[in-house]
């Protein structure tokens, strides 16, 4: 195992290291859109659930199991303003070596007509965003489980393109007697390798933690997650010269609060699950003056058949309407 963390972590430091050196507000923001039907209901994020959900591994690659060999998943997102999202990922597990999988993730967000500053028509131009990604567990006892992942980007805007590597850090740890779990992740760490314009920019790396807990007499389960642990205090305002800078606008309290996420989780048997979720940062930033509606607000719900398992997911992103997160996988191994 030292074999193969070692020169990751020696990898990750270099990254780190370039991406201190980039300016920029981040980008490849669509890495931090939810990929999990089930992590989008509770709020977003989550990185401690423990569930043969093969899309949580990329919310935690320490979330990668066994239990999901052979097991093939399609994740689809309706975002807003027909901006549509998928991702198709498949695991193979090996006694000895550990479980593997990979994926690809994808972002369209449709056809948007070219004009010159003229407003004449230019044609249509392409948007996209897509990460091929791959992922690697180890289980260091019955307990503990490590997770690291990697993502290779290419973005391409009209005429502008750029990629970049992206890499994922996870702890697992599970108690079953007390049906309590505990997770960490360090998420979306890298570089941009080409960028768009000679310009390099921050990726949008993220540091969350989180713990998940079966209540003792009820079918219920509560996961707490802190996310966005990289700054404490990330409101900012920006001047008329293009300036970013903090702002003291909210006190302590709502300070903590711009990182929590809050699910709970209905579960009266192993195979169905029913999910709210409440996203504080996301329902103070995105509401338009004193109209908030549902905006941090999620609800969702999966079922497990045999082989099968399907989830979906609402949640609202912005006043103007809400999102949709789809999934359905197999295992063939069943």
């Amino acid at each position: 195992m030292k074999k193969i963390f070692l020169p990751l972590i020696f990898l990750l430091q270099i990254l780190s290291a370039v991406n201190a050196q980039q300016s920029g507000s981040g980008i490849y923001k669509f890495l931090e859109i939810p990929v999990s039907s089930h992590a989008a209901a509770l709020g977003g994020n989550t990185v401690s659930v423990i569930d043969d959900d093969l899309s949580l591994v990329y919310h935690n690659p320490a979330l990668l199991g066994r239990e999901m060999n052979n097991m093939l998943s399609l994740d689809y997102n309706a975002y807003v303003a027909n901006i549509n999202i998928g991702t198709a990922t498949y695991c193979k597990s090996t006694e000895r070596f550990g479980t593997f999988a990979g994926g690809f993730h994808y972002m369209d967000y449709g056809s948007i007509t070219g004009r010159t500053e003229t407003n004449e028509e230019t044609g249509t131009l392409a948007i996209k965003d897509i990460a091929g990604c791959l992922f690697y567990s180890y289980d260091f006892s019955d307990r503990w489980r490590g997770g690291v992942g990697s993502k290779f980007v290419y973005s391409n805007y009209a005429d502008y393109s750029s990629f970049g590597i992206a890499v994922d850090l996870g702890l697992s740890y599970y108690d079953p007697d007390n049906e309590y779990s505990f997770g960490v992740a360090l998420k979306n760490m890298g570089s941009q390798i080409v960028s768009y314009n000679d310009i390099y920019e921050k990726m949008p790396w993220d540091l969350q933690v989180g713990i998940t807990k079966q209540l003792a007499h009820a079918p219920f389960k509560i996961s707490v997650t802190l996310q966005n642990m990289r700054e404490w205090d990330f409101t900012t305002s920006q001047s008329a010269d293009g300036q970013t800078s903090h702002t003291d606008n909210t006190n302590f309290a709502q300070k903590c609060l711009n990182h929590l996420l809050l699910g709970v989780d209905f579960t009266p048997g192993k195979n169905f699950y029913a999910s709210i979720g409440y996203n504080y940062r996301r329902r103070t930033e995105l509401a338009v003056g004193d109209k908030a509606g549902l905006t941090g607000f999620s609800a969702g719900a999966g079922l497990r058949i045999k082989s099968y398992r399907v989830g979906f997911a609402a949640a609202q992103y912005h006043v103007s309407g809400l999102s949709y997160h789809f999934s359905i996988a197999r295992n063939f191994g069943y």
